[in-house]
């Protein structure tokens, strides 16, 4: 731009040149002052039309600075925007791979959800079964015990016929008790024990243990004996 701003008024100046020259060239020698005014009159005018078209070049030259002020200010804008634009991409490209290890983390982390899931599994799986087991060393032990308690109430009811047979009736009931404290399912107790009560006096007693004793063995073949013995009982004690 400058270049044609330099070339315009070189252009206007060679111009200017040449019409004086030609009009001087024009002008007949020893010509009077009065034949040259012509002359001069035009050749002012051509220099106002110059002086015209080189403060026209001068605006020109003028917009064009501001222009290309503009271009280089709208040029530095740009790399600004360029810079802030590679700023932006790497910020996207850290994102990016940010968000890739943080996918593979979560498929990791499922996977390894997943494994503690199946090693719960399993292991609930093995709570049963031990629970299970449990059960039946319980129902075992429970077995061996109540075996075990059924035996050592025989030996007391045992104990308690001997203290009956020797007419020790109080120290027989306690035996009887101790082998129902241990077997209370035991009915030769009960029955024992509903005899000893009602030969004692103690009729509630009585009834209460040969009820059970009925409750455990209903099909005794005494059962009728020890129905008419309960019904006595309460009649006389006028019980309903």
């Amino acid at each position: 731009m400058r270049r044609r701003i330099i070339i315009s008024w070189i252009c206007a100046f060679c111009l200017c040149q040449a019409v004086t020259a030609s009009a001087q060239d024009q002008l007949p020698a020893g010509a009077g002052g009065n034949e040259q005014q012509p002359v001069v009159g035009m050749l002012e005018e051509k220099v106002l039309d110059l002086q015209e078209s080189l403060a026209a070049c001068g605006r020109e030259r003028d917009t064009l600075k501001a222009k290309t002020a503009a271009v280089r200010k709208a040029e530095t804008r740009a790399e600004g925007l360029a810079l802030e634009a590679q700023s932006l991409k790497a910020e996207h490209d850290s994102f990016k791979n940010e968000l890739a290890l943080a996918s593979r983390k979560e498929g990791l982390a499922q996977a390894e959800i997943k494994a503690l899931q199946g090693k719960l599994t399993k292991l609930e799986q093995e709570r049963q079964a031990l629970e299970a087991d449990n059960l039946k060393l319980r129902r075992r032990l429970n077995l061996v015990r109540d075996g075990f308690d059924r035996e050592k109430s025989s030996i007391y009811r045992d104990v308690g016929a001997s203290y009956a047979d020797a007419h020790m009736l109080r120290e027989a009931i306690l035996a009887y008790d101790k082998a129902l404290v241990l077997d209370p399912k035991d009915h030769k107790s009960h029955y024992a024990l509903g005899m000893l009560f009602a030969a004692l006096g103690n009729d509630e007693g009585s009834v209460r243990h040969l009820n059970e004793y009925l409750s455990l063995l209903p099909y005794a073949s005494n059962t009728k004996e020890v129905e008419y013995l309960i019904n006595t009982i309460k009649a006389r004690n006028k019980w309903e």
